[in-house]
């Protein structure tokens, strides 16, 4: 499916569930990052939790527009975690999506 395609299904998608197209966009995104992270070798260090689990698993109302993780059996430094995102991000799919690293903020 080209990118056109792609977005005139998350329309659909969006109107049959009543949600706005750029929440249907980002959960799509986030679930592909999930997707590359589960066939990484890092998928038993990051451990899923937040908004977008709960949001998953039942209906919370509301959009969440980041991923929770837990760091376990891994240095939390950030050179390890940038690392370990870069080797998630190279991780390819049939998906057709590319994801590109920026930077790295402190919350």
């Amino acid at each position: 499916m080209n990118e056109q395609g792609l977005k005139d299904h998350l329309q659909t998608i969006s109107k049959e569930k009543k949600i706005r197209f750029n929440e249907c966009w980002k959960k799509l995104l986030l679930e592909r990052f999930l997707f590359r992270l589960s066939r990484s070798t890092h998928a038993n260090k990051f451990i899923f939790k937040g908004g977008f689990l709960l949001a998953y698993l039942m209906k919370i109302g509301r959009e969440t527009v980041d991923l929770d993780f837990l760091l376990t059996r891994m240095e939390a430094s950030e050179d390890e975690i940038e690392r370990a995102i870069m080797e998630i991000i190279a991780i390819e799919s049939t998906d057709g999506f590319l994801f590109h690293y920026e930077s790295m903020g402190r919350l």
